[in-house]
């Protein structure tokens, strides 16, 4: 892909560390950056503001969708952020660090969501310095399907889910 835009017309979308949002739009807008709903040549902003509202109350955010971004936590930027992603027709969605500056609850949400994306076949890849997701098989390893540990570039454990159970094959 020449572009970030190219990558995400195809589905590949990344979430990054440093979220790139437009602080002085709202929460709205944001959300459907670059695919605005339009209706005689202009923003239909009733429909974006009805359509946002829905995922807002999927993700369990209390926000309202005109509200501006800078007004907001990091927390729920991060959650927007992936929300943007998960009604984006997303086909494959790369996660670096998404639970960084998330709360518990939104951990659970987060990962309520990811589990949904598996569930429609989407492709997941989670970035993670935080070895306790990894390590809490109730929570993170009910995710995924293959898991890699890796330490100073080098791999050192993967994790493979035949049936239902993960087993661990440690490499060092």
């Amino acid at each position: 892909f020449k572009t970030i835009l190219d990558a995400q017309n195809k589905g590949i979308v990344m979430i990054p560390q440093d979220l790139n949002m437009l602080e002085e739009l709202s929460v709205a807008e944001n959300l459907f950056m670059n695919k605005y709903p339009v209706h005689g040549g202009f923003i239909d902003y009733h429909k974006m503001y009805g359509e946002s509202q829905k995922i807002i109350d999927d993700f369990g955010l209390g926000l309202e969708p005109q509200t501006k971004v800078k007004e907001i936590g990091i927390a729920q930027k991060q959650l927007l952020v992936i929300a943007r992603a998960m009604y984006n027709d997303v086909k494959v969605l790369l996660l670096d660090e998404p639970t960084a500056t998330l709360s518990d609850k939104e951990c659970k949400i987060l990962f309520g969501k990811i589990k949904e994306l598996r569930n429609r076949g989407i492709a997941c890849i989670y970035i993670s310095h935080r070895l306790e997701e990894v390590k809490e098989p109730k929570v993170f390893l009910d995710l995924t399907e293959l898991l890699f540990v890796f330490q100073i570039d080098q791999a050192i454990c993967r994790a493979t889910d035949p049936e239902g159970g993960m087993q661990f094959h440690r490499f060092l």
